[in-house]
């Protein structure tokens, strides 16, 4: 059986823990971990290699420093280029925006994008999302709303289903 005594999984259980340096470095009491990884800014080169088929991003990229520096983080690269991987065309007014305007417009196009290929996905299988992008919006705001004015425990950061059902 897969499964221990206590009901817990056997010791093949795999957990990858994700935190900022400074904040793991503040912290009293140390998790027990067989290794650490810190990732590092990605320099052109990597940006250039991970958008070697999309090279009008590539091009947006190195023409803003805006956008050349939220690029050199994984994660952001990543939502970047799925976001506007069939937006070739708005790439260019990203240049123009400020690095709070850069974020959001990039985050909103993530969001409307993931939200279409969730919607094809479960079409494909005859269904339709439970909620519409407007009813996401207005729940993402209001949860954005409550955790700024402190409504819950910040300091988890880690919201469940049924925060979004209140």
């Amino acid at each position: 059986s897969p499964f221990t005594e206590r009901g817990n999984k056997s010791n093949t259980n795999q957990v990858v823990v994700t935190c900022r340096v400074v904040d793991y470095e503040q912290l009293g009491e140390k998790i027990g971990l067989r290794g650490a990884v810190t990732l590092k800014p990605l320099d052109e080169g990597q940006i250039k290699a991970y958008l070697q088929d999309v090279p009008e991003f590539w091009e947006a990229v190195v023409a803003d420093t805006g956008l050349k520096e939220i690029a050199q983080t994984p994660l952001l690269l990543s939502i970047m280029a799925f976001a506007f991987r069939d937006r070739k065309n708005e790439l260019k007014a990203l240049s123009d925006l400020k690095e709070g305007a850069l974020r959001d417009a990039i985050f909103t196009a993530y969001i409307e994008e993931r939200y279409a290929h969730e919607a094809r996905k479960l079409k494909l299988k005859g269904q339709t999302p439970p909620f519409t992008l407007e009813e996401l919006w207005r729940d993402l705001g209001w949860i954005a709303m409550l955790n700024a004015a402190g409504g819950w425990d910040v300091t988890a950061n880690v919201l469940t289903k049924r925060d979004f059902w209140r």
